[in-house]
């Protein structure tokens, strides 16, 4: 009975992560086994386990300490249960059975099997799109990763955590060739801008790193690719404009054919600083910033005397998030729920690095670069990401290599 359980908390755990870059539904009903079997199968046989896994709950006390004094109830209310994995699954996690946690090379093979199935789906959901309608477009951005009812910049960080699993070893060199040829191009097509800044920064990585082992024919590959990637950041059209934008930023542009992206983030930054400085111990509460911040945005477009369409745009801007996530946490957590939310992301990775686990450390440094230009955790998918995808890459059961990653590691095997 007790091998059958554990054998069946493994699979859940592989289901999940192979789901993860599909829609969303299927991820959140590939976790309800997942905590099921973990609360009424506990574990049954004792193991060393390291506690640092705890560190995965802090930022959700964070969270429930902004819930407190916050202006909507309700929706911060339901906020907090959709976060409830970032305090369950690393406690699920800590107090499992050791056989229970997939063993590395399962996690990342499932994941990487489950990527390159969605991005063909993807592509062929939008192949079907451009036979309806003759558009290229439904391959780019938005209309092809709403075939998986996925933003881009999600979609760009499933790819790129699963290219460097390819590229970590352990796989045959066909089918890593093939399966980066897919990942980078559905990054090329999703044309998320700090999803080709990691890209250039993991090659240029992974290239310092492991120098002496390449061969020519795998230094030539990587210099193709970093060189498709320059070449498609100079000469797409969109890419090219928003950063454009960031360069010779006006807040003129506002409410212009000129506004994108960029403009619209470097405005709402320096719309919420000033309201900050006004708060800036505890901020203003969970969820205030999609309430507060726009009245005060509001308010302070009436009184000032703008141009109507800027007016117009800065009212329906400041509806979004701060499509930063640090900036988000400081507006409504304040100094306390930013230092809740980073001092944790950074002990989690001085224990990584000190056990010597590169693979989760490259995951974790390409989630933290993304939350600078994304609220991640105000999806779905970058709550399970962070709440189940990391804490699980961080407890795997390698044979330790190096006495520091017996210290070190989750589970001493």
């Amino acid at each position: 009975m007790y091998e059958k359980v554990t054998f069946l908390k493994r699979t859940f755990y592989l289901i999940f992560v192979a789901v993860l870059p599909f829609w969303p539904i299927l991820s959140s009903l590939a976790l309800i086994p997942v905590i099921t079997l973990q609360v009424f199968f506990p574990k049954k046989n004792s193991s060393t386990l390291s506690y640092s896994l705890l560190w995965f709950i802090v930022p959700f006390i964070g969270y429930a300490i902004s819930f407190v004094y916050s202006y909507d109830m309700m929706d911060a209310g339901l906020y907090m249960i959709r976060i409830l994995p970032m305090l369950l699954v690393p406690l699920l996690i800590l107090f499992a059975d050791k056989e229970s946690i997939p063993a590395r090379q399962a996690l990342k093979s499932w994941f990487i099997y489950g990527m390159l199935i969605s991005a063909g789906f993807a592509i062929i959901l939008s192949f079907f799109s451009f036979l309806r309608t003759g558009s290229t477009e439904v391959f780019t951005y938005y209309d092809l990763a709403e075939n998986m009812k996925l933003h881009p910049t999600y979609y760009s960080l499933f790819s790129l955590t699963a290219l460097y699993f390819l590229w970590s070893g352990g796989f045959n060199t066909i089918f890593r060739l093939l399966g980066t040829s897919v990942l980078i191009l559905l990054i090329l097509l999703l044309q998320s801008k700090i999803a080709f800044f990691i890209l250039i920064l993991l090659i240029v990585l992974h290239v310092l790193l492991y120098w002496k082992s390449f061969k020519t024919r795998a230094i030539m590959i990587i210099a193709l690719v970093l060189i498709s990637v320059l070449f498609t950041v100079k000469f797409s059209g969109r890419i090219s404009k928003d950063l454009k934008g960031l360069v010779q930023y006006d807040e003129t542009l506002i409410g212009t054919l000129e506004e994108n992206g960029i403009t619209q983030r470097v405005w709402l930054l320096k719309e919420a600083i000033p309201q900050i400085a006004d708060k800036p111990i505890l901020g203003y509460g969970l969820k205030s910033q999609r309430t507060l911040f726009g009245w005060k945005v509001h308010k302070k477009g009436l009184r000032e005397n703008i141009s109507p369409a800027y007016r117009e745009a800065s009212w329906i801007i400041a509806k979004l998030n701060m499509h930063n996530q640090y900036l988000q946490i400081l507006y409504e957590g304040g100094i306390v729920g930013l230092f809740m939310f980073v001092f944790p992301l950074v002990m989690i990775a001085i224990n990584a690095y000190k056990a010597q686990n590169w693979i989760y450390l490259i995951a974790h440094m390409v989630f933290i670069l993304i939350l600078v230009t994304e609220n991640l955790l105000d999806r779905q998918m970058g709550i399970y990401y962070y709440a189940v995808f990391l804490p699980l890459l961080y407890a795997v059961r390698d044979k330790p290599l190096h006495p520091l990653i017996v210290k070190h590691n989750i589970f001493r095997v």
